[in-house]
């Protein structure tokens, strides 16, 4: 039995393979070095900006006390005057360290308060800690309709 010819391409061109050419012709498979797997803190959080993960803390300002933080949601239970507020936050694009959000609040003062608010805010991240700040326009909707300018800075401890 005759052995047909094998051609291979070759720097553009095509030329017969023989036993003795057949390793020439297959190209080196070169091994990558493995990537380094991230510490246990790179997994949970985005170092530097204060994103991802479980974030528990402290406020001081407008509404003094427990804040939250998950997944780009954050609440704040003020305990100098009892409200809770809620707002979804978003990323500046380009800056990390910036964000905006919309949400609602909830106050007791001596009658209840529904307001609609906006977020603009910054944070840091040092170590497991996210230094925070806020300002917060605030559209008064039920018992006394205004807009009052509130703020709120604090630092919340990441999971």
């Amino acid at each position: 039995m005759v052995a047909m010819p094998v051609l291979a391409q070759s720097n553009g061109g095509y030329r017969q393979v023989t036993p003795d050419t057949q390793a020439q012709v297959q190209p080196e498979v070169q091994k990558q070095p493995a990537a380094p797997k991230p510490t246990p803190r790179q997994r949970r959080s985005t170092v530097g900006t204060g994103i991802g993960g479980t974030q528990v803390g402290i406020a001081v300002g407008e509404d003094s006390g427990v804040a939250f933080r998950y997944q780009g949601y954050q609440a704040t239970i003020g305990l100098n005057r009892f409200s809770v507020a809620v707002d979804k936050t978003f990323r500046f694009s380009g800056h990390p360290h910036f964000y905006w959000g919309i949400g609602g609040k909830l106050r007791n003062d001596y009658y209840h308060k529904l307001a609609a608010r906006a977020v603009f805010g910054a944070s840091a991240q040092v170590e497991d800690f996210v230094f925070f700040g806020e300002l917060q326009p605030t559209l008064y909707l039920v018992n006394d309709t205004k807009l009052q300018l509130e703020g709120v800075v604090g630092v919340r401890y990441a999971f």
